[in-house]
């Protein structure tokens, strides 16, 4: 199965400055069930909130990201249409 890799930024909800980083590695049979794995694993953390999630092929290929705003009406997913055609 193909490999994907899924970083993710998170912020810390208790008012401590910075961001934390998270990668992991993944595996999926196609695109697809790789970007269904990525939302499940770039949820938010206990006392953290996603920033933003960049999903690429283990080629570099970004196909997928979540990147978030203070507000998460203003949220943008964006899945590249050659990923998932």
């Amino acid at each position: 199965m193909p490999l994907y890799h899924l970083r993710c930024a998170y912020r810390f909800t208790n008012g401590q400055s910075g961001l934390a980083i998270d990668a992991q590695r993944f595996e999926a049979s196609d695109i697809k069930g790789a970007i269904q794995e990525a939302r499940l694993l770039s949820a938010d953390q206990p006392d953290m909130t996603l920033e933003s999630a960049i999903l690429s092929t283990n080629d570099g290929s970004t196909i997928w990201s979540l990147m978030r705003d203070a507000r998460p009406e203003t949220s943008t997913e964006s899945v590249l249409p050659w990923a998932i055609s």
